[in-house]
C-alpha cells in the first residue's frame, strides 16, 4: 500500500492512462496494492514507488534482478509502481516485459467496455498492462537474455475462446507478438535477497 511519509519516488505523469477483459475471476491486484483517495491514478499525475522499493535500490538489481522479481516475486508484496517501473526501463529484458504482463492477466480486463467501468485499483493495474502492450508493440524492449515460455513460465491462455467472447478485442488487448517463446539463459534462482522473493529453502 502507499502511506504518507514512506519514502518515495515520483514516476512522470502521462506514462499511463488507458482500457479492457475475462469475467467472474478475482481482480488482478485486488489483495495487493490499495489506493486512497489522496494517491495519484495513472493520468491523473505522478505515482509513487512504495517504500519497499527505492530507485537506488532497484537500479541496483539491473535486469537480473528485475527478471529474478518478475519469475519469483511474491504480488501480494510487490505493488503495481514497482512492476511499471521496471517496465518503463530502457534496458528491461524482453522476457522481463512478458513475465510481468501474462502474470498481470490482462485477459481480466477485456470484461470492461471501457477504463470508466473499472475501479481504481483497477485501472492501475491496467495502466500496467496497457504500458507494456505499447512499449513492446513500438519495439521499445531491446534487451533479450532470459529465455521465456508462456505456457511454462506464465500459464496456458483459450485465446479461442477468448475471440470467441470478445471478437477482434481478445486479439488487440492480448497480441500474438506478445505470446512468444524466447530464447535465452534460464532465470537465475539464487542470488542477492530481495524483497517479496520466495526462493527454494526460504524467503528472498
Amino acid at each position: 500500500m502507499l502511506n504518507a511519509g514512506h519514502a518515495s519516488i515520483v514516476l512522470a505523469a502521462g506514462l499511463l492512462a488507458g482500457g479492457c477483459a475475462a469475467g467472474a475471476q478475482e481482480a488482478p491486484g485486488a489483495n495487493a496494492t490499495a489506493y486512497g483517495a489522496d494517491d495519484a491514478l495513472p493520468g491523473d499525475g505522478a505515482l509513487k514507488l512504495e517504500d519497499s522499493f527505492d530507485e537506488a535500490s532497484l537500479r541496483a538489481m539491473g535486469p537480473s534482478g528485475w527478471q529474478r522479481l518478475a519469475r519469483y516475486g511474491n504480488w501480494d508484496f510487490v505493488g503495481t509502481e514497482t512492476w511499471i517501473w521496471i517496465v518503463s526501463q530502457p534496458d528491461c529484458d524482453r522476457a522481463t516485459a512478458l513475465e510481468i504482463f501474462w502474470k498481470a492477466s490482462p485477459d481480466y480486463y477485456l470484461e470492461f467496455a471501457s477504463e470508466a467501468r473499472m475501479s481504481s485499483y483497477e485501472r492501475a493495474d491496467y495502466a500496467l498492462v496497457k504500458l507494456i502492450r505499447e512499449r513492446w508493440l513500438a519495439g521499445a524492449y531491446t534487451h533479450s537474455e532470459y529465455a521465456f515460455d508462456p505456457d511454462k513460465d506464465v500459464g496456458p491462455i483459450d485465446m479461442a475462446a477468448l475471440r470467441r467472447r470478445y471478437g477482434a478485442r481478445a486479439d488487440a488487448m492480448l497480441p500474438a507478438a506478445m505470446r512468444v517463446r524466447l530464447k535465452g539463459r534460464g532465470t537465475p534462482s539464487e542470488g542477492v535477497p530481495l524483497p517479496g522473493v520466495f526462493m527454494r529453502g526460504g524467503a528472498g
